[in-house]
């Protein structure tokens, strides 16, 4: 498994950790036909330390556990180091841009076989975590918390499964994480795989005019932060319209029960999700879309917004991965155990500024973010709101705290 890690890739789990997961393990342990249960074998994984392993395996009340290995997503995730060669002295200059495209063809390809491995790994993950959710489901007491059809046809089958196994909290951070990012990953492989066995070295010249082709593990950090400060940019441009917030108090509040056999109260629900977008007119969908990049910059230059049937579902998909997120980092109580790179990425996610922002600033606004949303008990409609708002500005939203 770690050849499919890039190098720096692996990471190691305190002894703590390895106590906290192995001891559910054990008591949770059961014989079948192959004479013993998966959760027994990968005990032994866990203790050699294996980042990889420890994100991955699916286990009861999983979404308890912190520390870094549970909130921060496998390393292949992200894109592998990039190495450029100094140039020498004696180096002339066909021979130095030679070695240059070198690096940069095998930060692609190692970024190809990343995303691969990654996809190996997530499609292990949903058959595990499905096995799970099904074991859970025939049981009486889990038919309340069942996933529905309603919220399987809206949501997508994989988001519909994914926010069941977090009202369960069966899954972590980083299990959610490489589920969602090998999905968007996996999308663009095939084209980008192509574009890597064809160029090869020349790829560095092509990618900025296909940055959206790119995969997460193929972008350089020129190309991170060049998309980063465009989406800012755009932001800025967004948040200069002055778009009233939509009244979130008139959509309806949640008034569910706890699921028996569940802790938590369940998430926003693909109905409430619905009546949420609903109640927004198309200057305020364009708001979010435009500070959240989810329609492509050629309507901005056409100065003609896109039709609210393209933005709702966008914004839904959007408003649903954030909430989830929010949710196992709240449970987790691990912001401060974030890898910085993460964190960036997570306010980038959520429509915060992070360029010329410290890391220290950083986590303190994805913490308020949370601690938000936590106090909305995740259903949307603290995330709406600070999306009409800048940090400075954000309100503390007490309706319905999650107990």
């Amino acid at each position: 498994m770690s050849r499919h890690l890039p190098r720096g890739g692996i990471k190691h789990v305190s002894q703590s950790q390895k106590l906290a997961v192995i001891g559910p393990l054990c008591r949770n342990a059961t014989f079948g036909k192959s004479g013993i249960h998966r959760h027994v074998i990968v005990a032994p994984l866990l203790l050699s330390g294996h980042h990889r392993f420890a994100s991955t395996s699916t286990i009861r009340q999983t979404s308890l556990a912190t520390g870094s290995a549970f909130v921060n997503p496998l390393r292949s995730t992200r894109p592998p180091p990039l190495d450029l060669p100094e140039r020498g002295k004696d180096d002339s200059s066909i021979v130095y841009w030679f070695r240059i495209g070198r690096a940069y063809g095998r930060f692609y390809w190692a970024g190809v076989k990343a995303t691969w491995g990654n996809f190996k790994e997530a499609r292990a993950l949903a058959r595990r975590m499905q096995a799970e959710l099904s074991e859970q489901n025939r049981s009486p007491m889990a038919k309340v918390g069942a996933m529905s059809t309603e919220d399987a046809r809206a949501l997508g089958y994989r988001m519909a499964m994914c926010k069941q196994a977090v009202d369960r909290g069966i899954i972590s951070r980083a299990d959610f994480q490489l589920l969602h990012r090998n999905d968007h990953d996996m999308n663009k492989l095939p084209l980008f795989a192509l574009l890597v066995v064809v160029f090869g070295e020349w790829l560095p010249l092509i990618v900025p005019f296909i940055p959206g082709a790119v995969p997460g593990t193929c972008r350089i950090p020129t190309q991170v932060r060049g998309m980063w400060e465009k989406a800012e940019k755009r932001r800025r441009d967004a948040f200069r319209q002055g778009v009233a917030p939509p009244l979130v108090a008139d959509v309806e509040q949640p008034n569910e029960k706890l699921p028996e056999g569940t802790k938590y109260k369940p998430t926003i629900s693909a109905p409430r999700l619905a009546s949420l977008t609903r109640s927004m007119n198309t200057p305020q969908l364009l708001h979010i879309s435009s500070s959240l990049g989810l329609h492509r910059r050629l309507w901005d230059l056409l100065q003609v917004p896109p039709p609210t049937f393209l933005l709702r579902p966008r914004i839904m998909d959007k408003i649903l991965y954030i909430t989830l997120d929010d949710a196992l980092l709240s449970r987790s109580k691990s912001i401060g155990s974030l890898e910085d790179e993460e964190v960036s990425t997570a306010c980038e996610e959520r429509g915060v500024d992070v360029l010329g922002k410290g890391m220290q600033k950083q986590r303190e606004e994805l913490q308020r973010w949370v601690e938000n949303d936590a106090r909305d008990g995740f259903q949307g409609r603290a995330i709406v709101q600070m999306l009409f708002a800048r940090p400075n500005a954000w309100r503390v939203n007490a309706h319905n705290p999650e107990k």
